[in-house]
């Protein structure tokens, strides 16, 4: 049985990512952080605590919102460059495919994380037909109380088995409990 945290960090303001990385490295628990932006605050972490990943955003790219953003390479290749010890990448809104998975591996990335499995209690990595890994998680904390749940239970098995559990830092710098509290609290994001 065993139980990993990550961190999607989603833009949050450095005040917030703060806070975040203090109550981990003071509970001494190790976590994967994966970077949407260049920020400070993960230079110089304890890489025996916290491992850095990537965490692209390919919406824009999608959706035709930023003709600017270029293609797929070049949004790995500017967060690689902001942190070329990253060996995990997991998409912004989980988006993968076998494109972008080819990608990856091209790039050089040992494992991505894009599929979340909520609730599943059979969780395990995956090999992929280049040399990847797939790690699933289970559990994500805005799915969490999108499904309506409560945060006193977390609906997983922490008794048997492998849970990867993703949490971002607004959400605990918050203390979201409710899909209208965050969604109130929004406007408000880039002034904690």
């Amino acid at each position: 049985m065993r139980t990993v945290i990550t961190i999607d960090i989603d833009w949050v303001p450095d005040k917030v990512l703060e806070y975040t990385l203090e109550l981990l490295s003071k509970a001494g628990v190790p976590c994967t952080i994966f970077a949407t932006h260049a920020t400070g605050l993960l230079n110089g972490l304890d890489r025996n605590q916290f491992e850095i990943g990537i965490h692209p955003n390919f919406n824009p790219l999608l959706n035709g919102t930023k003709k600017n953003n270029g293609n797929p390479e070049d949004v790995v290749r500017r967060l690689k460059e902001a942190f070329p010890q990253a060996r995990g990448i997991r998409s912004h809104s989980s988006l993968v495919s076998n494109v972008l998975v080819e990608l990856f591996s091209e790039m050089g990335f040992d494992y991505e994380s894009n599929v979340c499995l909520p609730y599943s209690r059979r969780l395990e990595a995956l090999p992929l037909w280049n040399d990847m890994l797939r790690i699933p998680f289970n559990w994500e904390d805005y799915l969490h109380f999108s499904y309506g749940k409560d945060f006193s239970e977390a609906g997983l098995d922490f008794n048997n088995g492998l849970n990867i559990m993703t949490f971002h830092p607004i959400h605990i710098f918050l203390n979201t409990e409710t899909l209208e509290r965050y969604l109130g609290a929004k406007r408000f994001y880039q002034d904690p």
